[in-house]
């Protein structure tokens, strides 16, 4: 509970020499030097600085830090009355991007993705997540130089449209591809599904979805540049890159065992697990 002290990271990032991390139990940010050092501290901003402005949101986790420590927040909607407390409290609700002023205040909304009502299921006390299904996604520059966020067409998936969000909210680049959604074998959805399906406080709500996710995951690269995780029947991931002006870059495949964290136009990171879970990080170079 020290200064230079974690009790849990929900964020973290790099701006230049400097790296800022977030621990949402000690409820404070802290800038540390390359060697750990720490630099100085700040009080994580909180649900009230969201209410007093009259944000229906909860939750504000620092998701990017750009200069003047102005603060980007990914913040979960805030449940309606007789709505379920669980069911924001796993993102199911909606979220929001918001732009925090150096005095912690709200300064501008820069996004916001609406709730995938068929992605959860609800009993009274208690809310579980469909696997497969697809959902809106939002994703923050960690040095805080804005946000992209990726949504789906309708039931089909397609188009997929891409958004990248400057920080007083003005549109950098949209992007639109056309997919051919992979339906989700019968065999595969029903041996997903069978724990909720077992489970008599969620059995009547459960609905199949009939496509996998098209994109799974979205990083906005540091440098602007955008990465989509695409679907593909290998466990291998194989990801989109696009410009910082939204042109395609190509495409990359990273091996199964590694989860990209960050990404440039000519870097990747991420971390990779050995036959022990022990992690590493690797750094690869794409030319």
């Amino acid at each position: 509970g020290g200064p230079g002290e974690f009790a849990a990271i929900s964020g973290m990032g790099a701006r230049g020499e400097t790296f800022w991390i977030a621990d949402p139990l000690a409820s404070r940010i802290s800038w540390v030097k390359p060697d750990g050092a720490l630099i100085k501290t700040r009080t994580a901003p909180a649900a009230t600085v969201l209410r007093r402005a009259k944000l229906p949101y909860i939750r504000p986790t620092p998701s990017g830090i750009g200069a003047g420590d102005t603060l980007i927040v990914l913040a979960d909607r805030e449940p309606s009355a007789g709505v379920s407390p669980f069911l924001g409290a796993m993102g199911f609700g909606g979220r929001a991007a918001i732009r925090l002023a150096p005095d912690g205040s709200p300064a501008r909304m820069l996004a916001q993705i609406e709730a995938s009502p068929s992605c959860a299921v609800v009993a009274a006390n208690a809310v579980a997540r469909v696997p497969l299904c697809a959902g809106s996604l939002i994703s923050v520059r960690p040095e805080g130089g804005g946000v992209v966020v990726v949504a789906f067409d309708g039931a089909t998936l397609s188009p997929v449209r891409v958004r990248s969000i400057g920080t007083t909210g003005e549109t950098l680049f949209t992007y639109e591809m056309a997919v051919r959604p992979a339906p989700i074998p019968r065999a595969i959805a029903d041996s997903v599904l069978r724990p909720l399906r077992d489970d008599a406080r969620y059995r009547a709500q459960v609905v199949a979805p009939r496509y996998y996710p098209p994109v799974r995951r979205v990083i906005a690269g540091a440098d602007g540049s955008v990465w989509l995780e695409v679907h593909q029947a290998s466990l291998a991931h194989e990801w989109l890159g696009m410009a910082p002006n939204g042109r395609p870059v190509g495409r990359v495949t990273v091996p199964a065992a590694v989860r990209l964290m960050q990404a440039t136009v000519g870097r990747l990171w991420g971390v990779e697990l050995d036959a022990d879970d022990v992690p590493t990080i690797v750094r690869y170079r794409v030319e």
